[in-house]
This record gives C-alpha cells, structure tokens and sequence, in this order.
C-alpha cells in the first residue's frame, strides 16, 4: 500500500472513530408502569428514521425529560438492540424486564400526567392529532453505547366521552370511551374510585377500571348518585384501589381525571327518571 493510500485509509478510520451517530426513533408504543411512589419500568416500541443504523450497540441508556426539566434515566448494560426487517425495535426486549426508573422530578412527572389526562376546561394542542412522538437517538463514537433522549412534554391528551348514562332509582352507570393518538400505555389492573361533584359538593360515588391505550377503549364507571341532582357534573378520579395502593404513584395520576357529564341528557336518547337523557363529553 503506497503512502497516499496509507494517509487516506488512517483518515476514513479516524473519521469512522470519531464519528457519533445521530437519528430518530418513532415511537407506537410506549408503556409505563409504576413501582413505587417514585419509581417506574417502562418499554418503547418504534421503528428507526430511514438512513439510521444503530451498528452493534451492548449498552442502552434513556432518558426521560419534561422539557427542560429530567424525570428520570437508566441504562441498561449488555442489552443488544437488534432492528428487525422493518427497521422496527423494542427497548428494552423482553417482557419481564424489571430494570427501575428512579424518578428525579416529580414535579416533571406529575406535569406530564396534566398534559395526557382528560381535564375539564383544558385545552387541547392544535396539532395533537396529528404530533408524533419521538426519541433522539445517538450512538456513540466507538459503536458500544446508544442513547436515547425522550421529551413528554405536550403529549396528545386523551379525549373521553360519554357514551351511555342510566338511572335507576341511585343507581348509574356511565359508558366511557377513551381515544388518544398518543403511544403511552398503562394498565392498572384495578379499580379507581370517581366521585360525581356538582357546586364543589360530593352528588356520587362511583367506581371504574381506567386504563390508558393507544386508540380507542371503551369502560364502565357505576355506583351512587343523589336524589334530585340534575344538568352538569364533574366526574372525578379520586383513588386506586388496589392492595399495594400505598406504594404507587397511581393514587395521585388518577386525581388528574376530569370529565363533564350532563345527567339530564345522553346521546342515545333513553328515557330515565323521566327524563331525557344524551351527554355532554368534556371536548379538553
């Protein structure tokens, strides 16, 4: 090999070696779930932008940011991240990975849970509907470490409505549907307690199995209502329910749950208590 030749294949391998890798990573899926009051597991689904090769990566650290403010980060050592024929990969593989996120800002959590949840009188982001999101992905120079960067701000807030109401004597039942274009997914697996406020004064007492689901889910809330109570409430996530209640973050995210609901109106038309009944969903 001549000198030219020596000096141009050093330059390639120098740039090789010193090269970070940058790109992008779709996400479908993203699921959460607590562990303690200030712990999380998580795991992301999402396919690669075109053009981004992860390359032989054994090391995988995320990080979780509300803007500026830093939730959380773990890494995960000697775990391969190997994209199938679509370009498609899950972080960590596996489904009984229990590797722990420890939360640094609670008060960045918490501000992620206001965005997502449905709320009375909130507002909805132009583009949600349509926002996709993302990790920044970057590899580092020598190939071993892929980082990725998740920023949960201003997700798409879930938009739930009412899609059928009863009355029986004090007894209701509420048919829910949730629908969001986000990627976030979590299971609770028990119920929550609602509560039905009108004037800031308690009218009912309900429970519910809330999830949250990429797309559309129908639920059921039923329990109690006062006599006499009439035109708009506000129903309210209270507290979950489970055994282990006293060590999650749930009993507080599902506090951020608020729909509008008209008692005197359902949209299937369903005489109850003589009166005509259709909904009123909080439009967020």
């Amino acid at each position: 090999m001549s000198e030219a030749e020596n000096l141009s294949h050093a330059s390639v391998q120098e740039s090789i070696a010193g090269c970070e890798r940058q790109g992008e990573l779709d996400i479908f899926d993203l699921m959460i779930a607590s562990r303690s009051l200030r712990s999380f597991i998580f795991q992301i689904e999402g396919s690669c932008c075109p053009g981004f090769k992860i390359g032989w990566v054994s090391t995988v650290t995320a990080r979780f940011f509300y803007g500026h403010i830093e939730i959380g980060e773990l890494t995960f050592e000697n775990t391969p991240v190997v994209p199938d024929g679509a370009n498609f990969v899950t972080i960590p593989e596996g489904e009984y990975r229990e590797d722990i996120v420890n939360i640094k800002s609670m008060v960045g959590f918490e501000s992620f849970f206001d965005d997502l949840m449905p709320k009375s009188g909130a507002a909805h982001w132009l583009d949600e509907d349509e926002r996709k999101t993302t990790a920044a992905m970057s590899v580092s120079p020598d190939g071993h470490h892929l980082a990725l960067t998740i920023d949960l701000a201003k997700p798409p807030r879930i938009k739930c409505e009412v899609r059928s109401l009863t009355i029986s004597d004090n007894r209701i039942n509420i048919n829910m549907r949730n629908t969001s274009s986000g990627p976030i997914n979590m299971v609770l697996d028990a119920d929550c307690e609602f509560v039905l406020l009108q004037d800031k004064k308690t009218v009912g007492n309900l429970l519910g199995m809330f999830n949250i689901h990429s797309g559309t889910e129908d639920w059921v809330v039923n329990g109690t209502i006062q006599d006499g109570v009439s035109g708009v409430v506000l129903l309210k996530g209270v507290r979950y329910r489970e055994h282990f209640a006293d060590n999650t973050w749930y009993q507080y995210f599902i506090q951020s749950f608020e729909v509008e609901i008209n008692v005197d109106r359902a949209a299937s038309g369903r005489v109850v208590k003589k009166r005509k009944l259709s909904t009123r969903s909080s439009e967020l």
